[in-house]
């Protein structure tokens, strides 16, 4: 499976917690 995704925006406006539920759910499905 390929995946890319690019996240943007200022730190602190919930990037940290995107990225950990994005891998959270790929651990799940993968």
């Amino acid at each position: 499976m390929v995946f890319g995704q690019v996240v943007i925006g200022p730190p602190g406006s919930g990037k940290t917690t995107y990225c950990n539920g994005m891998s959270q759910f790929l651990s799940l499905i993968g």
